[in-house]
């Protein structure tokens, strides 16, 4: 599910969530998803996407923004990087490169920000946290987000949850992108110029432990890559002191030597900065993926929606003295009209219903078929026989209870009985419960068909 589902689930909510027959048609033709409410939803919202075709879900219109903020957030990120490897790597001519700055621009202040990531995807696996206001990318989302009008988003509502993934999915992005924009100038740089590396601290520190150190940092690719790990040597002649302003006459006579720092560098930049960033990226998409799939089910109104496709819509309500023509039977009447209707028929058809609520009205009278035939209205006469000449076994008609019944009804009647075994006629009550109609109703029905010179036909 992408964040765009997020924001169609919304609005299709918003619109679709209250119409409980049809919820429940669609809970029984996926009951094998009810155990993947996620994957439940994003079937139903493709569903309904598909049938409205008509642009008006703003999914991808609201997370344009947001997938804009990403790739400008990105950009600047490496131009940053880029831009301080030029600013770190600029060699005058006077006094050599001291590599020390590299490595803290390339690989240290990297790593402290990966360690914060790492703390705000602890803290975030457990509640909303608030160390993701502490990342920089949080902040240039925010400012970019302002710059960019990103009023579109805010009347659609983002779980708190979800927008410290989102952060922290930044964070590892752009972190990604600083890390390939100060590789790139670091390659641009001992490409076009001739870039002496020194170290230099005022720190007591020996070139034995500088070499220790070095070889650590170097422990991921010291076996495959050696070339790219300084020697001893390497590192003892490239210890700079600044003592008197003029470069020592033998580090002079050895500056081509001096450049081979680079690999290493290079090395530590693509290892540290890109790669470990971008396993972070990878636990950040996996948190990002599930805070989603949470945010989807805390949606306002979607556990009702859920919860209307999993339970039968079978009306139970109490007796009322004051009920109105129409509604349906108390759950005690029901019952005992109920007990005529047999639990399954060969074929369901419902006269003036919509096909995809047609099972779940069916369920409401409790019972239910292996076919269902729907005759919406707008058919014409020829349509409506052709479908009813489908008809064998156990018919069950499933007929509005509050409307009085009409004469081209008896003439489908007829039709059917033709075909059929047998047909109940089942008055339904009022939507969204339905159920069995109100008795009044049931006796208006029943007078009618005794009527009807039709055969093989009841009213319960």
């Amino acid at each position: 599910m992408k964040l765009s589902d997020y924001f169609d689930l919304q609005t299709l909510v918003k619109r679709h969530g209250n119409d409980k027959a049809a919820l429940r048609t669609f809970g029984l033709a996926h009951a094998s998803l009810f155990a993947q409410p996620p994957k439940l939803l994003h079937v139903w919202m493709r569903e309904h996407i598909r049938k409205e075709n008509d642009g008006t879900t703003p999914g991808e219109h609201y997370a344009r923004p947001i997938a804009d903020i990403a790739f400008w957030s990105n950009l600047v990120a490496c131009i940053f990087g880029l831009t301080a490897a030029f600013a770190l790597l600029h060699y005058n001519g006077k006094e050599p490169v001291n590599l020390l700055y590299y490595l803290f621009a390339a690989v240290a202040l990297p790593l402290l920000t990966m360690i914060g990531s790492v703390a705000a995807m602890v803290r975030a696996m457990r509640t909303h946290s608030a160390m993701v206001r502490f990342s920089p990318a949080y902040w240039l989302q925010r400012i970019l987000g302002f710059l960019h009008k990103e009023k579109e988003t805010r009347s659609y509502r983002i779980d708190p949850l979800l927008g410290d993934w989102i952060a922290i999915r930044r964070a590892q992005s752009m972190g990604v992108c600083y890390g390939i924009g100060i590789l790139a100038g670091l390659l641009v740089t001992i490409t076009l110029h001739d870039v002496a590396f020194v170290w230099s601290t005022t720190l007591a520190i020996t070139p034995d432990a500088f070499e220790r150190f070095v070889k650590a940092v170097a422990f991921p690719w010291r076996d495959w890559m050696p070339q790219a790990v300084p020697s001893a040597e390497l590192i003892a002649q490239s210890r700079y002191f600044r003592l008197g302003g003029e470069i020592d006459p033998e580090m002079v006579a050895k500056a081509q030597r001096l450049g081979e720092w680079w690999p290493f560098l290079a090395m530590a930049t693509a290892v540290y900065t890109i790669g470990l960033r971008m396993l972070l990226w990878a636990v950040a998409y996996v948190g990002y993926a599930h805070a989603l799939r949470k945010a989807v089910l805390r949606i306002e109104g979607v556990e009702a929606l859920l919860e209307a496709m999993r339970e039968p819509t079978v009306r139970t309500g109490a007796e009322h003295p004051n009920r109105s023509v129409g509604d349906s039977l108390s759950h005690r009447e029901a019952e005992a009209t109920r007990a005529v209707l047999k639990g399954a028929y060969d074929i369901v058809v419902g006269w003036a219903c919509e096909k995809e609520k047609l099972p779940a009205v069916a369920e409401s009278v409790g019972t239910s078929a292996s076919r269902y035939i729907a005759i919406e209205g707008s058919e014409t006469y020829e349509e409506k026989r052709a479908e009813l000449q489908k008809i064998s076994g156990e018919a069950l008609f499933l007929v509005k209870g509050w409307e009085p019944p009409i004469s081209e009804f008896a003439d489908m009647l007829e039709v059917a009985s033709e075909y059929a075994e047998a047909i109940t006629v089942v008055p339904v009550g009022l939507p969204p419960d339905y159920g069995i109609a109100d008795e009044r109703w049931l006796s208006v029905w029943r007078r009618w068909l005794q009527m009807q010179p039709i055969e093989k036909t009841e009213v319960i």
